[in-house]
């Protein structure tokens, strides 16, 4: 299936919400100032881009991953992506959950190992929900870190889930 390419007047109407001035705007799509005032005018960008929540600008996630030569945790920094894409907002998530299991795979206590593991479950319901896993995606996942169900019984075996038993 072919997508159609957005026309100049979407264009245009991305880069207006973005926020650039409009010659820089009517330059960049090849219109003329007068076409992106009509436009603007013709159909209410204005009030749109008002009604647009203020992206923040510092947010950053934090982690206290030790480094182990270190005597003390720093703070790794890294900045958020573009929230307003699905992208950014997996990104965020998967950073989020890749926390969260560190936290689980180590916890510090075992109030610690219930949070974290509540936390998890809670991100990974909020990136299902953000972006659903159908399951011959979840099963290629899997198989990415497991040769045969055997070894995933034998992992999360080792991880506490006492309960499993064999697959047939």
């Amino acid at each position: 299936m072919t997508r159609k390419s957005p026309s100049k007047r979407e264009q245009a109407k991305a880069l207006y919400m973005k926020g650039l001035p409009d010659t820089e705007i009517a330059k960049k799509v090849g219109c003329h100032r007068n076409t992106l005032k009509r436009w603007r005018d013709e159909y209410g960008w204005d009030k749109i881009r008002d009604s647009l929540p203020e992206e923040p600008e510092s947010l950053r996630v934090i982690s206290f991953d030790r480094d182990r030569s270190a005597k003390r945790k720093e703070p790794q920094i890294s900045p958020l992506p573009n929230l307003s894409s699905l992208e950014g907002q997996l990104q965020v998530l998967d950073e989020l959950i890749e926390i969260a299991r560190k936290q689980v795979d180590t916890p510090a206590s075992p109030q610690m190992y219930a949070a974290s593991l509540n936390g998890l479950s809670k991100l990974l319901d909020a990136r299902e929900r953000v972006c659903p896993t159908d399951r011959t995606q979840l099963l290629l996942k899997l198989m990415e870190h497991y040769r045969n169900p055997q070894d995933l019984l034998a992992d999360l075996k080792e991880r506490g889930w006492g309960g499993i038993t064999r697959v047939k």
